[in-house]
C-alpha cells in the first residue's frame, strides 16, 4: 500500500494475540477492544485522509451487533467532525442478510 500510495500511511492490525512481533509502524489491537481502534483511528488520521478498514467480518465475529453498529456510528461521527472518510469492505456472504440491513437503515450510504 505504501508503494502504491506513495504517501504516509498508518496500520492498525486486529489481532487477539500478542505473539507477533509487529513492526514499530503497526499498532496492533485486539478486535473486541472497539474503543481503542476508534482512538487509533482518530488520532492517526488528519483532515482529508481515507481510511480503508479491512478487517470488518473480524470486528462482525468478534463482537455483538450492537456494538459493531455503536462503533460504526461513533466512527462516522468522528469522520464528520474531523473530514476524514473511510471505507469498510466486506464480502457480500460474509455478512448476513439481517446485519446488512441494519446496516443500510443505519447508514446514509451502504452499498452491498
Amino acid at each position: 500500500i505504501r508503494s502504491r500510495f506513495k504517501g504516509d500511511v498508518s496500520y492498525i492490525w486486529l489481532d487477539r494475540s500478542r505473539a507477533h512481533d509487529a513492526p514499530d509502524d503497526v499498532i496492533v489491537v485486539n478486535p473486541t477492544n472497539l474503543s481503542r481502534i476508534l482512538q487509533e483511528i482518530e488520532t492517526t488520521q488528519e483532515e482529508g485522509a481515507v481510511v480503508l478498514f479491512i478487517g470488518f467480518e473480524e470486528i462482525l465475529q468478534a463482537n455483538e451487533i450492537g456494538r459493531v453498529i455503536r462503533f460504526l456510528r461513533m466512527l462516522d461521527d468522528s469522520c464528520k467532525r474531523s473530514s476524514f472518510s473511510v471505507i469498510v469492505p466486506a464480502a457480500y456472504r460474509a455478512v448476513p442478510q439481517r446485519i446488512r440491513m441494519q446496516l443500510v437503515e443505519t447508514f446514509e450510504t451502504v452499498v452491498i
